[in-house]
């Protein structure tokens, strides 16, 4: 088994739809034009496993701008859960941002927040 991670492609554009709509139960009228280069997802032996995605935002800290991601569409097909791919994901988004020296501070936008809850 290969895994990788990497941003989306264009032509991967409906696969990362689809892996959304399935892991949130969204139904087929939910598609997203996320730019690939928002994206971080993982591919098992090819096939998209991970969704992952996330918006450059501003926020105001003490009256003073600081760059946050907004972390959105995270989600892994039932097919390949419970093999750590989404940690190493968000892992690998956070080595990105400091290779790229940034300091960066992420915030998960959730599309149920109930589900959190379990975790505090």
């Amino acid at each position: 088994m290969t895994f990788e991670i990497r941003p989306i492609r264009q032509d991967e554009l409906e696969a990362f739809n689809h892996n959304v709509r399935t892991v949130f139960a969204a139904g087929g009228n939910m598609n997203v034009e996320m730019p690939p280069e928002w994206t971080l997802c993982g591919f098992e032996d090819g096939r998209l496993a991970t969704s992952y995605a996330f918006w450059p935002l501003t926020i105001l800290l003490n009256g003073a701008p600081v760059a946050i991601d907004g972390v959105t569409m995270v989600g892994t097909y039932p097919l390949f859960r419970r093999k750590g791919n989404l940690r190493k994901v968000t892992t690998r988004h956070f080595e990105i941002m400091h290779d790229q020296g940034k300091k960066h501070i992420s915030a998960l936008f959730a599309s149920r927040t109930a589900i959190y809850q379990r975790y505090g």
